[in-house]
């Protein structure tokens, strides 16, 4: 028997399968080839300031060196380059960002953060001036999966098929799967998470996005550059352009209106480019902007990893472990990410 089953290998569920594999548990993996997983295309940025507001982001001083080691950790174990370190430089590009950037250069908070201003930036087709921020970096999110993948294939830990709840058993000391038991399931479904029956009385916004690859061999490739969207490098003259927010959607096609919100964006401060895929994904956010993470207080078999929204690359490695330690020691689960905050 095995001590848990994992349903998901997206971020979450590779996360917290690799943190597994370094212990004795037993466990394994199901996925139906990232089908629905959003970590795919995901740009990785891992970066300590949020929002138009140029606010900390959440819990930025624990995770972001936590996240920075645990990746720098798997570069050495998968043989592969998985960061990519960029200071973002952000456009000054309204009112509100302008009034705000002597507030935040003067906080105490944010020094170890802000680099400066950087002037006109060239390349651009606006004279855009910026405000530079270090501690980020991006994970090139494709090549980790395919690391993750190969890692669990080569163990024999991971079943290429896609989970059904017809097939699935809650027993008095075990769960069923088809023929796989397990003392306990934990959840990595990202969005799917909607069509789960053990989680239905949580309400999760969607947030449906839709990134571009674009190729321009004039744009810089210095910096992450942030204006209404991210212009993230990725190499050999090609940027990853997004994302878009549409909420309360979980539909996955990349749309016409994706489309044209990205081309409208983009022709304002960027010389054209060339257009090589669009591609869409779907994150699933908590009611209060937090992880969900831990098992039900009144089915104690079933657990959840999810609720990650655009900060996964920062957040999940630290959640997988404290859910690893949790399943195998008992070591509590912080109260403002605990799925029984939910569960009345």
């Amino acid at each position: 028997m095995l001590d848990v089953l994992i349903v998901g290998q997206g971020l979450a569920g590779s996360t917290l399968g690799y943190y597994l594999s370094q212990t004795s548990a037993k466990f394994a993996i199901i996925d139906n080839r990232h089908r629905f997983s959003s970590s795919k295309i995901a740009g990785g940025i891992v970066d300590p300031l949020s929002g138009k507001r140029l606010t900390l982001s959440w819990k930025a001083e624990l995770l972001i060196p936590f996240a920075k080691q645990f990746y720098e950790s798997l570069e050495t174990v998968f043989c592969r380059r998985l960061i990519t370190r960029k200071n973002v430089i952000r456009f000054i590009r309204d009112p509100i960002t302008e009034a705000l950037w002597p507030k935040r250069r003067d906080d105490p908070d944010f020094h170890r953060y802000i680099v400066g201003s950087t002037g006109i930036m060239p390349g651009f087709r606006l004279p855009l001036e910026g405000i530079e921020t270090t501690s980020s970096f991006s994970i090139l999110s494709e090549s980790l999966l395919t690391a993750f993948t190969d890692y669990f294939s080569n163990r024999h830990l991971l079943i290429s098929d896609q989970f059904s709840f017809s097939d699935f058993r809650e027993e008095t000391d075990h769960i069923e799967w088809r023929d796989i038991r397990a003392r306990r399931v934990i959840f990595c479904e990202g969005s799917q998470i909607i069509h789960n029956p053990f989680f239905d009385n949580i309400r999760f916004r969607h947030a449906k996005g839709e990134v571009w690859t674009i190729k321009n061999t004039t744009l810089p490739q210095t910096h992450i550059f942030c204006r209404d969207h991210i212009l993230l490098p990725i190499g050999d003259g090609a940027f990853k352009y997004g994302s878009t927010y549409d909420w309360d959607t979980a539909d996955w096609a990349p749309s016409r209106t994706g489309y044209e919100k990205l081309h409208a964006s983009l022709d304002e401060w960027i010389p054209p480019s060339t257009l090589l895929v669009q591609e869409a994904g779907v994150r699933p956010i908590s009611r209060d902007n937090h992880p969900i993470v831990g098992f039900h207080k009144h089915r104690p078999k079933i657990g959840v990893l999810n609720g990650f929204g655009s900060k996964g690359f920062m957040v999940a490695p630290y959640y997988a472990r404290q859910l690893c330690q949790h399943l195998l020691c008992s070591h509590p689960i912080d109260k403002d990410v605990n799925l029984n905050r939910f569960i009345l």
